[in-house]
């Protein structure tokens, strides 16, 4: 492999990147966020997407993740973590209402569902006691789904 690299071609930076089997479309799928590296505007952003029929040597960016907006909007979704679990794709991310330059906003974590990993449907916002939690990081096992943030 010459380089293991990924450049966002719009940012220049994919940050909290998760590489997932797509098993719909037998390639790997990597889903991320973009932090805007070399790029004017807020620090973070949305979450991206970028496919791999080739095993990880050449990707092609698809541009960002439809339908995790709940409301009204622009909001901010950071650090995506993405498993595999009871026939859907279930993947948990940073929340933040609005844009904010910076990391001022309330940061929640949310649960979202896909069949496909192209269309997703909000499932829950955690319930967890502390605020501005972020970056989940999930794992299963065979008869439960935990999440240690």
């Amino acid at each position: 492999m010459k380089s293991p690299l990924f450049r966002d071609p719009i940012y220049d930076g994919a940050a909290d990147p998760v590489v997932i089997w797509n098993r719909h479309a037998r390639e790997w799928w990597m889903i991320y966020t973009n932090r805007r590296a070399t790029q004017e505007g807020p620090k973070y952003g949305w979450v991206h997407v970028a496919s791999s029929a080739d095993g990880g040597f050449t990707w092609l960016y698809w541009g960002t993740l439809e339908g995790l907006e709940t409301g009204w909007g622009r909001n901010t979704f950071w650090a995506p973590e993405v498993i595999w679990h009871d026939g859907l794709y279930h993947m948990y991310v940073t929340y933040v209402h609005g844009v904010p330059q910076d990391w001022t906003g309330k940061a929640r974590i949310r649960h979202y569902t896909s069949p496909d990993l192209i269309r997703w449907n909000f499932q829950s916002t955690l319930g967890i006691s502390e605020e501005n939690v972020i970056d989940s990081c999930v794992s299963s096992a065979e008869r439960y789904v935990s999440n240690v943030v």
